[in-house]
Formats: structure tokens, C-alpha cells, sequence
């Protein structure tokens, strides 16, 4: 577990020039089962700019599970 809370990147460290809307094209493709290859391609970025936007995606969704899915109450594994 972690000590402090995973936090994303400020605006002003990364991903200041895709819009909004291109980077959900991206995680929408990726999310769709698009190599990072392909993508990159398809959206006209790099494939280090899809990289990153996937870590930043994943870094997300582990602060929202952490956050999210505590003191459940499960009958049955």
C-alpha cells in the first residue's frame, strides 16, 4: 500500500499541447484494442506522447480503486 495518495502530473508538467478531446480519442482507441503504433498513427501524435497518456490514465484509475473500493463487504470470493 501506499503512505500518500497517487496524484496526476499539474497541467503545466505534461500533455499541455493535446486538447482534451484528442486525448480521448486516444484512450478511446486504445481502450478499443489499438496497438500504441497505430494509434500514435491514427491520431498524428507520437507513440511517447499514447505512452504517456496511458500512464497518466492508469496513475488515475489507481487513485480512484484505492479510493473507491475500501471496507466492501464480500460474502464470497
Amino acid at each position: 500500500m501506499r503512505d500518500k495518495p497517487v496524484t496526476a502530473p499539474a497541467d503545466d508538467e505534461c500533455m499541455n499541447s493535446l486538447t482534451p478531446a484528442k486525448q480521448a480519442q486516444i484512450i478511446a482507441a486504445i481502450c478499443e484494442g489499438v496497438s500504441i503504433r497505430a494509434t500514435a498513427r491514427m491520431c498524428e501524435v507520437s507513440k511517447n506522447t499514447v505512452s504517456r497518456l496511458i500512464g497518466l490514465v492508469a496513475t488515475a484509475c489507481e487513485a480512484y480503486q484505492d479510493f473507491a473500493f475500501r471496507n466492501l463487504d464480500i460474502k464470497r470470493v
